[in-house]
């Protein structure tokens, strides 16, 4: 008696082939974030380009202040019996908050004084003190100040003293 396959066989394995559809899927969500991403960076740019930065503007020095506070004529030559010397400038704030600034003042290219304070936009008055008791005053030679925003100089100012 010879055996005779049966009209049911048994499945015994299933295996199963890659569907063409998750290969789609797939590349469409890549796609999607890839496109999020190049978005993202071209919005980055737009706004980092177009922000607008800190200024100064219409800076003097002087001596003698008006009774109002801001100095009465802007000059390049300080004397050097000088007690004070004023800066004063128009800061240009883009945003309502306050914005640290540097002030550094040189005698030649040597710092001889630096200090920080936060201001607003509108008009900064910055002055240095004189040792009144020093001899002689100040000593003649080139001068300037400069104004730091971070890493960024916004104002150098140069005068002279005689």
């Amino acid at each position: 008696m010879t055996e005779q396959p049966s009209s049911n066989p048994q499945i015994t394995s299933v295996q199963s082939k890659p569907s063409h559809r998750t290969g789609l899927i797939v590349l469409a969500i890549l796609g999607g974030v890839l496109a999020l991403c190049i978005c993202a960076i071209i919005l980055l740019l737009i706004v980092f380009r177009s922000a607008p930065s800190v200024g100064a503007r219409d800076a003097m020095i002087g001596t003698e202040l008006a009774e109002d506070g801001h100095i009465i004529q802007d000059t390049r030559t300080i004397p050097a019996d000088a007690e004070e010397i004023h800066l004063e400038f128009y800061f240009e704030n883009p945003t309502s908050s306050q914005i640290p600034l540097e002030f550094r003042w040189y005698a030649g290219d040597q710092l001889v004084y630096s200090y920080s304070g936060v201001h607003e936009d509108g008009y900064v008055a910055a002055y240095i003190d004189l040792d009144p008791n020093q001899q002689g005053g100040l000593p003649a030679g080139n001068y300037h100040v400069e104004v730091w925003f971070g890493n960024t100089m916004i104002l150098s100012k140069p005068f002279v003293v005689e």
